[in-house]
């Protein structure tokens, strides 16, 4: 009997080291995978005089992604455990998940950032990219998501419709790409407000804005600027039957932008202007990750520093919707959401009540 004890120490351990030497090929084919490593790995005996424990931690870095590997054994092959967990860049977006929006949290204000010390947007074009379409109503953010997207990845962003845009303004400081022909493989990002075509139908971000707010938005810009209205024109425009016309075209136009591309894509991801706003790092993490260009929490907090959500202020101080135009777009929102359910996606936030626009 006095002899089974370091039989069965030895048996232990052989299989604790089995395992160890199991976890040191996976990860040294994970670091051969990229060609790059991270922290060297290290193996240590824990101080245990009675049971040969084993700890191995170790890190290789996967591109842009990091691998973190904890190994524990004790006496027995039964007690050894093994963790491995992945993580973007400094933990992005290691709580992420593509079909999750992200929880309600404060907002980090400015003043979060102002340590930073962040390049300058400078984009260059990219290389035999695949085309991915970034989907929205217009006034929807869209601009504004490409921005942080174009920012965090450093390649161009392009525009579907590139041919009328080369004609009118074929670069701009914000998109150089703005009149590149988007099937050269150049852009990271291709922006629509269309319906959805064969081409930019595999992967598609699908941007999402309150219509409550977005039409207010897009008539503001699309008929009171265009038209050089006065004030007195505009709030007048609000009580005419021209304003009913309208809201019941866009919201037709904002349901069918959603549930056709969520129909025709093949893979989609939904993005709530209003959660992109509130926890934009969270969420443009969420966005890289789908576009498959994940990259470094610095580089996402640069990109929100650069261009960082500024709540635009009411214009009218009213409120320009009737009872019966609520009742309807209540009746859309909530069809767009039961298909966004029926396709598990991520269902649109519960817009509150606002009293002025």
């Amino acid at each position: 009997m006095m002899e089974e004890r370091p039989n069965s120490y030895r048996r232990s351990f052989v299989n604790v080291i089995t395992t160890v030497v199991i976890s040191l090929i996976l990860l040294t084919l994970l670091a051969l995978r990229n060609y790059s490593t991270g922290r060297p790995i290290r193996i240590e005996q824990l101080p245990s005089p009675r049971s040969h424990q084993l700890r191995v931690d170790g890190t290789v870095q996967l591109g842009s992604s990091t691998t973190s590997l904890r190994l524990t054994g004790g006496q027995s092959a039964a007690n050894v455990t093994l963790s491995l967990t992945t993580a973007i860049g400094e933990k992005y977006p290691a709580n992420v998940k593509k079909d999750q929006p992200s929880a309600n949290i404060t907002k980090r204000t400015k003043e979060y950032y102002r340590g930073l010390t962040c390049p300058r947007d400078n984009p260059r074009p990219g290389k035999n990219l695949p085309k991915m379409a970034i989907v929205s109503f217009p006034r929807a953010g869209n601009g504004w998501t490409r921005q942080l997207i174009q920012y965090a990845t450093g390649m161009y962003a392009g525009s579907h419709g590139w041919q009328t845009l080369r004609k009118r303004h074929p670069n701009t400081r914000a998109f150089p790409a703005t009149g590149d022909d988007v099937d050269n493989g150049r852009v990271v990002i291709i922006k629509t407000h269309g319906g959805p075509t064969p081409e930019l139908s595999n992967e598609v971000v699908l941007s999402i804005r309150n219509p409550y707010k977005s039409f207010v938005s897009d008539v503001y810009k699309r008929v009171f600027l265009r038209r050089k209205y006065s004030r007195k024109e505009m709030l007048d425009f609000f009580k005419s039957d021209g304003w009913v016309n309208e809201v019941t075209e866009m919201m037709e136009s904002w349901t069918s932008t959603a549930t056709h591309w969520i129909a025709e894509s093949k893979r989609t991801l939904v993005v709530s202007n209003e959660r992109l706003f509130e926890n934009t790092e969270f969420e443009l993490a969420r966005i890289l990750d789908f576009i498959h260009h994940p990259t470094s929490k610095k580089k996402i907090q640069c990109a929100v520093e650069t261009y960082y959500p500024v709540a635009s202020a009411a214009r009218f101080n009213i409120d320009p919707y009737t009872d019966e135009l609520r009742i309807m777009m209540d009746s859309s929102i909530a069809k767009v959401n039961r298909t966004l359910k029926d396709n598990n996606l991520s269902t649109l936030p519960t817009y509150p009540p606002i009293s002025y626009y």
